[in-house]
């Protein structure tokens, strides 16, 4: 067992010559007995990560922590050393580190098949057949481990009663109304299951459904209490505000870490071109903060995306449909209706005292979104409507009313026409007048077709669906 004394060292034998040094081969090995290590991982490649493991629990660490941590041991009978270890600071640890250990714990993931939850009492696993609370050396095994970040902080019970009885379960079925719960809950549970599969990489959009002349249908509806306070209660979260969101800056994902799960754009703008984010969606992620290395994570590693938005959603064709998952909320709560209104008091940091029990209610409700949607996967809820409200959002009134007072002129074969017939029939001369159609159509259920006649130039039409 190495101790500060054995890194703690004299310069010479003669005692008027000697001064006090840090012996850097024995600090290393002290480090790493007391279980620091660098991370090999492969997942962040272009950036050293140090790590403490202790008791198969996985901290993010850096210089300044160890740092920190050897004067705190060498102060109280070691205090000469103190002077040589405050001379290095952090530097002492620079060639250290890159001589350190190179550990690759195995950290615990989700499966396929089974959706795994730390609490301090013990790891939830969700599979389709049930919801168990396992003891954490029966799930750490071998070489497992768990990221210390990734555990909530609170304890679970099981046996608190049917979590109809919660506010949360009364608060998701008047967001989403009954028939829409169902798609909600399975939503849910699709984005604390962090297994990610290439063939079912979705981008969850949340939105208001109700029709454009209903004055209160203008936000406030719940999307972001569940989006993302709820999400964060289970999953480490990162918010990004989506009124400052800037998809064309490199920067613009330089929060987001390794450790996090998900990531919420919350209450996007009606302009939003939420394709620069489908890559991301399906393939690997890669972020970049100022004056560090790009970083990319693998598919695998990497976080699941949630957006909201008060306008809709302009969604076309079937590429969309397939990496899309959106869910129309109702007016049931509104700017005029708060949940603060309704239910007296805010959810989750007002679940104290008489109200702890609201938290199990929560666990339990959101365990059953999980093993729901491993039952049964996940579809869209109000698809259709959220789709045409977006379209009404993004485009001009006025073009929309051309596009609709002559729509009949652009369906079937023998209305085949060059694009520029098609901008003289509408009325405009603007490049996008096919982009701007296609997606007006397609929100009516018509796609676009093309044609030749006797070899002239390219011809479109629409067709229903």
């Amino acid at each position: 067992m190495i101790t500060p004394a054995d890194f703690c060292v004299w310069s010479c034998a003669d005692e008027t010559k000697r001064k006090p040094i840090i012996d850097k081969v024995a600090l290393e090995n002290y480090l790493t007995q007391q279980g620091f290590h660098c991370l090999y991982d492969d997942v962040r490649m272009s950036d050293i990560r140090m790590v403490r493991v202790i008791d198969k629990r996985v901290s993010n660490s850096n210089a300044n922590a160890m740092y920190r941590y050897l004067v705190g041991i060498i102060a109280p009978k070691h205090r000469q050393w103190l002077e040589p270890l405050k001379a290095y600071g952090v530097l002492l640890f620079l060639p250290t580190i890159i001589q350190m250990e190179r550990i690759e714990p195995d950290l615990l993931k989700d499966t396929a098949t089974t959706c795994y939850l730390p609490f301090d009492n013990g790891i939830i696993s969700i599979n389709r057949f049930g919801v168990k609370l396992n003891p954490y050396n029966e799930i750490l095994v071998g070489k497992t481990c768990i990221l210390n970040e990734k555990i909530i902080h609170k304890t679970v019970d099981l046996n608190c009663g049917d979590f109809k009885q919660g506010a949360w379960y009364q608060f998701c079925e008047k967001a989403v109304g009954a028939e829409g719960l169902s798609y909600l809950m399975r939503t849910l549970g699709y984005m604390i299951h962090t297994y990610k599969d290439k063939s079912n990489a979705k981008m969850i959009m949340f939105a208001d459904s109700d029709h454009l002349d209903n004055p209160n249908a203008m936000g406030g509806t719940g999307k972001s209490l569940i989006a993302f306070d709820s999400l964060k209660e289970l999953r480490l979260t990162h918010w990004e505000d989506g009124k400052n969101f800037n998809s064309k800056d490199k920067f613009k994902f330089q929060g987001v870490k390794a450790e996090h799960d998900i990531v919420c754009i919350d209450d996007i703008p009606k302009n939003f071109n939420q394709d620069v984010l489908y890559n991301m969606v399906t393939g690997n992620f890669s972020s970049e903060e100022k004056y560090k290395a790009r970083v990319t994570l693998n598919f695998q590693d990497s976080c699941k995306f949630i957006i909201t938005g008060n306008f809709g959603f302009v969604l076309s064709g079937d590429s969309d449909k397939r990496r899309s998952i959106v869910i129309g909320f109702t007016n049931h709560f509104n700017k005029q209706n708060t949940p603060m209104e309704e239910f007296k008091y805010r959810f989750f940091d007002e679940w104290v005292d008489e109200r702890a029990i609201e938290y199990q209610y929560f666990y339990e409700f959101m365990f059953e979104c999980v093993k729901q949607y491993l039952l049964h996967g996940i579809e869209s809820y109000r698809y259709d409507e959220i789709v045409q409200k977006g379209v009404a959002s993004a485009f001009s009134q006025s073009l929309l009313a051309a596009i609709h007072a002559v729509k009949a002129q652009f369906i079937g074969i023998k209305n085949a026409m060059r694009m520029m017939d098609w901008q003289t029939i509408v009325g405009t001369k603007e490049p996008e007048t096919l982009e701007v159609l296609r997606k007006v159509m397609d929100s009516e259920g018509y796609i676009i077709k093309t044609t030749r006649k006797h070899g002239t130039s390219t011809l479109y039409y629409f067709e229903k669906k």
